[in-house]
């Protein structure tokens, strides 16, 4: 009985593992959040840059016709 018994080097192995799979996790988990994320803002960004053009020229082509007529 040392100070370093055989079942307490593995206690503390797997305590280590543990926590290196946790931040591993963890990281792989903000990194899908985030890509996620800029898929998602990017799409909506594209969509805006898209629609904005087209809805601004729906108004003013209708108040064209309104001052025309």
């Amino acid at each position: 009985m040392g100070l370093w018994d055989s079942s307490d080097i593995i206690l503390l192995f797997l305590f280590f593992l543990f926590i290196l799979l946790f931040f591993v996790f963890f990281l792989f988990f903000l990194f899908f959040l985030f890509c996620v994320f800029f898929l998602l803002s990017s799409f909506l960004l594209l969509l805006l840059l898209l629609l904005l053009p087209m809805l601004l020229l729906l108004c003013y082509n209708k108040s064209w016709r309104s001052n025309q007529a």
